[in-house]
């Protein structure tokens, strides 16, 4: 399968005004500036009902905004960002990295997956991903309550349940029809990004899922020229709790199925609407070191080696940082441009190739309740 080149070349975040969804902005290549998109779409929903129509303007004005011809352009924060899509009609996660799940079978440790989070109603039979047949399991997120944004406080009202974090890559479907093949779902990609998705390891099924946030933008693919090919993302994460390197796992090299594949295996159920956020992980790649984006793969990896885990579960006070490693930089370079990052202190050639921006979450006490 060839790769095909998008029709539009954009980033575009969801601006903090009083509403539910936001105000579609567009943002640098540099992530340093920002323009409103109002008089091309207001929300990024109503953009891609009608790709084909708003595509164009929207990358036109993106254009206009890197050559410093937009005389609106404001600076851009991700503080003041809510997810790219506050609410998204459907948003589907998908655990389809088989290093993850085999490392945790391998440390005897539950995969805590969709199987495990996901009420006895919505449960489809388990899958071992990597296999030639099987698609991974998904579980469904129903908006609103459940997207967070990239600064976003993520309440921890269960410390003892072992909360954890895991590293997805987000993409951003057109529509695609019923019984679409795998190539057609392909092409329907219009946004990629980052996700960082709270689960507690323990507890009942249907009550593990905590939060997902989401990176400030979405990026089309051609942001990431020929690092997107068939489906998979050939770059690497760069993930931190409280400044120490969790890992740095390839988004492709644990990948089962590509995008294509999985989106098209969704699509034999029901078709896809435009807006479904598709999130593929926890992103893991064992064979290459601190190559994993979860805690509960990190302590798998530690019992396997050193027979006990040492890495810790979240707990409030926790920072949480996510975000593309630029590609030249070592994994100490990046957690430091991370860092600067966060005290607004970013290099324009970081934040560039950071694409999608940095996510980074503080995890808090629940307020208690007289």
């Amino acid at each position: 399968m060839r790769r095909r080149t998008p029709l539009h070349d954009m980033k575009l975040a969801s601006l903090k005004d009083g509403s539910l969804d936001g105000q579609l902005v567009v943002v640098s290549d540099d992530l340093h500036t920002a323009a409103f998109a109002d008089a091309v779409a207001p929300t990024l929903q109503r953009a891609l009902e009608d790709w084909h129509f708003f595509g164009p303007q929207l990358q036109t004005l993106y254009e206009a905004l890197n050559q410093g011809r937009v005389r609106r352009a404001f600076e851009f924060d991700a503080r003041d960002c809510h997810a790219p899509l506050p609410r998204a009609y459907r948003v589907l996660a998908a655990d389809c990295y088989a290093d993850h799940a085999r490392v945790l079978a391998e440390a005897g440790e539950p995969s805590g997956g969709a199987e495990a989070r996901a009420p006895a109603g919505r449960r489809r039979a388990a899958t071992v991903p990597g296999t030639s047949d099987d698609l991974p399991g998904h579980d469904e997120t129903l908006s609103g309550d459940w997207l967070a944004g990239a600064r976003a406080e993520i309440v921890c009202d269960r410390p003892d349940a072992s909360l954890d974090c895991s590293a997805y890559l987000t993409a951003v479907c057109d529509a695609v029809p019923r019984g679409a093949s795998a190539a057609r779902a392909l092409a329907a990609v219009r946004l990629l990004g980052l996700a960082c998705r709270y689960a507690y390891r323990e507890g009942p099924a249907g009550q593990r899922d905590v939060k997902i946030g989401f990176s400030p933008v979405f990026v089309s693919p051609d942001e990431f020229g020929a690092a997107w090919l068939d489906g998979r993302l050939h770059r690497t994460l760069s993930m931190s709790i409280n400044g120490r390197a969790l890992g740095s796992p390839d988004c492709a090299a644990g990948l089962t199925v590509g995008a294509g594949t999985l989106l098209a295996a969704q699509a034999r159920q029901r078709p896809l609407t435009p807006g479904t956020v598709y999130a593929m992980g926890p992103v893991a790649a064992i064979g290459r070191s601190h190559a994993l984006g979860s805690i509960a793969g990190r302590r798998a990896v530690e019992t396997i080696t050193a027979g006990a885990a040492t890495t810790p579960f979240l707990v409030p006070g926790d920072r949480v940082a996510l975000a593309f490693a630029p590609p030249e930089r070592s994994m100490s370079d990046a957690v430091g441009a991370d860092a600067r990052a966060a005290r607004g202190e970013p290099d324009a050639a970081t934040a560039r190739q950071h694409v999608c921006g940095l996510i980074e979450h503080t995890i808090v006490e629940a307020e208690s309740i007289d």
